[in-house]
């Protein structure tokens, strides 16, 4: 399996700017985001705003406190880089969201 960071340098997207960069993997997002705003050379890539948008559907379990603190950390340092403009819940769902964010300038 190819991290993030690899599959970007293979599709050359490492010196171009993406205008939306959608994240639905179904409970896996919480590695991808993990492995793209933990990569020193992502964080440049984003603070460059070579990303616009982002798009994430959630996925989270209410009753896990230790997660929940590993997702609280995650989400602050995604809001450092961007503001979310929509925000929807699933319908019948607690524990799934979908979330558009918008890069912002430094």
């Amino acid at each position: 399996m190819r991290s993030i960071e690899q599959s970007f340098e293979d599709l050359g997207h490492l010196n171009a700017t993406i205008s939306v960069l959608k994240i639905d993997v179904e409970g896996a997002e919480w590695d991808s985001l993990t492995a793209l705003f933990g990569s020193p050379r992502m964080m440049t890539y984003i603070s460059e705003g070579h990303i616009r948008q982002l798009l994430v559907e959630y996925h989270w379990d209410p009753d896990s406190r230790a997660r929940n603190k590993r997702h609280d950390r995650l989400l602050s340092k995604i809001l450092e880089h961007f503001v979310p403009w929509n925000i929807e819940r699933h319908e019948g769902s607690d524990c799934c969201l979908d979330v558009s964010y918008v890069w912002k300038k430094n």
